[in-house]
């Protein structure tokens, strides 16, 4: 009992450096920039212009022109490879399965290879 005991006391402090290291080189500073965003009214003092609004409204406005343009780009091609039978589908199809680890057996995908 007093041998596992210790390897887990072991593995505590081996744990605890990188930890550490953590905290000093990435929490540190993180909170030191919160702590200064929010002193003195930096936060609340961006938060009031209309700049920082109207930057904020583009912005969504684009992630959301992106993600339509892509959504109306993908879409016919994705109809297309679902709907046609090229040389090369089934090989690319496959080794979706084999990536989702869906491979029957045989080494063929179907419907009863689950």
């Amino acid at each position: 009992m007093a041998r596992g005991a210790g390897r887990v006391a072991g593995a505590a402090g081996l744990a605890f450096l990188p930890v550490a290291f953590l905290g000093v080189l990435f929490t540190w500073p993180v909170v030191a920039i919160i702590r200064l965003g929010f002193a003195d009214g930096g936060v609340a003092a961006v938060l009031a212009e209309s700049t920082t609004w109207r930057l904020a409204g583009f912005t969504v406005a684009q992630a959301a022109a992106a993600t339509a343009l892509a959504v109306l780009a993908g879409m016919p091609l994705a109809w297309h490879l679902t709907q046609a039978h090229h040389a090369g589908v089934i090989t690319l199809m496959s080794f979706r399965c084999l990536k989702r680890g869906q491979l029957g057996q045989s080494g063929t995908a179907g419907p009863g290879s689950a």
